[in-house]
This record gives structure tokens, sequence and C-alpha cells, in this order.
């Protein structure tokens, strides 16, 4: 049985930092979705900060897909330091 945990962040400030890293990464929204398994529509929710949350796998997946920390998503760092 698999169990879910899910982040509870700010997601406005999250869904900021991933379009950076996403476009410091050249990548297009329907790469990122691809490389993270994720539908594009959710990833679109996600990087306009309309999701209600993500799970730690997601988040996990996000970071290495843009090269980036989860502390610099999450807002705990100014710049992203991996």
């Amino acid at each position: 049985m698999e169990v879910a945990v899910f982040l509870d962040v700010n997601m406005v400030l999250l869904a900021e930092r991933l379009l950076i890293a996403r476009r410091r990464a050249g990548l297009s929204q329907t790469s990122v979705a691809w490389r993270a398994d994720l539908d594009l529509s959710n990833y679109n929710e996600i990087e306009k900060g309309k999701s209600g949350g993500m799970r730690i796998e997601t988040l996990y997946r996000l970071c290495q897909v843009c090269n980036v920390s989860a502390d610099y998503l999450l807002g705990l760092e100014a710049e992203n330091a991996i």
C-alpha cells in the first residue's frame, strides 16, 4: 500500500521559481511535464500556482528535470544551489 505524502507550501512562490528554473533550463512546459512524468494540465496548474499542493515525489522529479534544489523551489534559499 502506497502512502501519499503531500507538501503544504507557498504554491505561488513555488510556481514563480519553477517558471524561472524551467526557462533557465531552456525547457518547454511540455518537456518538463513529460520528463517529470506529469500530465501537461497538472504541470500547468503547478506553474500557475493553482495547484493545492504536491507530492514529495513530484517535487523531487521537478527538481531533477529543472536542475534546481528543493530548497530553492520551496523558498528556503534565495539562489539555486544543488
